[in-house]
């Protein structure tokens, strides 16, 4: 399956306003059409589907702790999140989750599972997901997503 994937580097330091030193990967699991348009991933998908997040520490340093925001269209419900060591909550246009584990440079914290129940029709829209660890501000890394109705 294809995998949308961000890489925001930096100089070393910490401040707010540069984004998290992390590769975040968004892949889909079951229940997504990918394609590519102009360099551009797009899923698409009929109904229930799930996905996964992976985050990898791409700085010099260890990182301790990762929150992660996941943005869905407005009538997209998360019906599931987690993996081991998250802790995720529902909040409005998403979920928040977190994990306390540190990682190495090059390491991935803990696969992220998001299952998501489509509840109405969206198109030209996102999911998104930003990911913030240490004092840096959060990386992002979207996909262009719409409910497909055709059968």
């Amino acid at each position: 399956m294809a995998a949308a994937t961000f890489a925001a580097g930096c100089s070393s330091g910490s401040s707010a306003d540069v984004p998290a030193p992390v590769d975040i990967q968004m892949t889909p699991s079951s229940g997504v059409r990918v394609s590519e348009s102009n360099g551009d991933t797009h899923w698409s998908a009929h109904g229930a589907f799930d996905f996964t997040v992976r985050v990898t520490d791409k700085d010099d340093e260890n990182a301790h702790g990762l929150t992660v925001f996941v943005s869905l269209p407005h009538g997209n419900e998360v019906t599931g999140s987690g993996g081991d060591h998250w802790t995720c909550k529902d909040v409005d246009g998403g979920i928040d989750c977190h994990i306390d584990d540190m990682v190495v440079p090059g390491e991935a914290w803990p696969v992220l599972n998001v299952s998501v129940r489509p509840e109405r029709y969206s198109a030209n829209e996102t999911i998104d997901v930003h990911a913030k660890t240490g004092g840096f501000g959060a990386a992002h890394e979207g996909v262009h997503y719409h409910l497909d109705t055709g059968i």
